[in-house]
């Protein structure tokens, strides 16, 4: 999609230039009288703006239908309509209807609409190639082992009730289930709050998501665990990290108030608030009244985001307004968060609050550029200072308005600078 844009914005601007070349209104305004006039020119021009128009075109006239089809009337519309009425009027004109042709107005404002859905699906296809990349960093297979013994890498969704899969070191475990064979520690600070590793032997529960340690395992499906994030105040690993403390100082700094929800105890939580600065904690709380918790900081009229990264993080993260998945999370937390760290770096929180702050100064930006041009050209192109031969004519109001989404979408564009 963007390379088609592309190839059509070149090759329509292109072609253009001849046709601004032959065009008599153009030719007048750089005063070149009759230097540029043949017989038969206008004929030459109407073949040019032809090609451009069939096929730079050819994208608003498709979405046209599309949009007729789907009766869902857009943006694809409104320039389709506008560049046939430009067409068809100035195509008549050429072959005797007495008027103006207004074929340059035409194919600038395809150049100008083609250059504007470039710009933005490459910043689309940008976001995608973003995530495709991102989703390619989660886990989605199981080694399953098969009756004969064999172990074959299939889709975790595959995995049944009974099966059996192999879980190697410093691998996450694909699903609930039972150890079978094997001995091993287990990391389930993420789903149960506690720091420490778990020893693993024959019989032991073995948590979906949690992340095997030095050994190998085998281990029974007993049951999947499917539970849907929708979203998720900023909560802190156990373990204190290097990061930690800059990043509640400069969330402090925006004027957010950094909270932690842990399972551990009183002692430790106060320990580690007093250590990284954080405004409040609470500790010993069970992973079921986690979300109760969010509600309480909500029921003081609080906006609350939060990060989480295990499976009993769902009902807060769901409860919470905002969801910031770990990268390093399980994969129920991370597919379905509204926010994913892929670093698993918590001042890359502090980093999200930014980038919304920017988003929102270039939405207000591009809100106050539209509204002040149309608050400018549309009483213009309405004749309100024709007395004062001030007058701002259809076709040149379509090409302002295209030049306009342009500008919006290249100062959207600029949005990746800020740091």
């Amino acid at each position: 999609m963007v390379a088609d844009f592309r190839r059509r914005f070149w090759i329509s601007l292109i072609i253009t230039i001849p046709v601004l070349a032959l065009s008599p209104m153009i030719q007048r305004f750089l005063g070149l009288g009759d230097a540029l006039r043949f017989t038969g020119d206008l004929y030459v021009l109407f073949g040019l703006s032809s090609i451009i128009f069939f096929y730079g075109g050819y994208p608003f006239l498709k979405g046209l239908f599309d949009e007729l089809k789907s009766t869902q009337l857009g943006m694809m519309t409104l320039i389709a309509i506008a560049i046939t009425t430009a067409y068809v009027y100035s195509s008549v004109v050429v072959f005797g209807l007495s008027g103006k042709i207004f074929f340059w107005e035409l194919v600038t404002l395809i150049d100008i609409m083609l250059l504007g859905h470039w710009i933005e699906m490459k910043s689309v296809m940008g976001a995608s190639r973003a995530l495709e990349e991102l989703a390619r960093l989660m886990p989605s297979d199981a080694h399953k082992v098969m009756p004969d013994g064999s172990v074959k890498d299939v889709p975790i969704d595959e995995l049944v009730v009974g099966d059996r899969f192999l879980v190697k070191p410093g691998e996450k475990i694909a699903a609930d289930g039972e150890v079978v064979e094997g001995q091993t520690s287990v990391n389930e600070a993420m789903l149960t709050g506690e720091s420490k590793p778990v020893s693993k032997a024959e019989g032991a529960k073995a948590i979906g998501g949690s992340i095997n340690g030095e050994g190998s395992i085998t281990v029974a499906a007993l049951w999947l665990t499917i539970i849907a994030l929708t979203c998720g105040a900023i909560a802190l690993a156990d373990i204190i990290r290097p990061e930690s403390k800059k990043a509640i100082s400069l969330l402090k700094g925006m004027g957010i108030r950094c909270m932690m929800l842990t399972g551990d105890n009183k002692q430790v939580a106060d320990w580690v608030s007093e250590e990284i600065g954080l405004d409040e904690y609470f500790a010993e709380v069970l992973p079921g009244e986690k979300a109760q918790k969010i509600k309480d900081v909500q029921s003081r009229g609080l906006v609350v985001a939060m990060t989480g990264d295990g499976i009993n993080d769902a009902p807060a993260l769901a409860q919470a307004d905002v969801g910031i998945a770990i990268g390093a999370g399980t994969d129920v937390a991370v597919e379905t968060a509204d926010i994913v760290l892929v670093r698993s770096n918590r001042l890359d929180a502090a980093a999200i609050i930014g980038l919304a702050r920017a988003t929102y100064k270039k939405m207000v930006q591009n809100l106050v550029w539209a509204t002040g041009y149309n608050a400018f050209a549309i009483p213009l192109a309405a004749g309100v200072l024709y007395k004062s031969g001030i007058l701002l004519s259809p076709a040149m109001g379509a090409v302002l308005m295209s030049l306009s989404t342009v500008i919006v979408a290249i100062n959207a564009r600029f949005l990746r600078v800020v740091k």
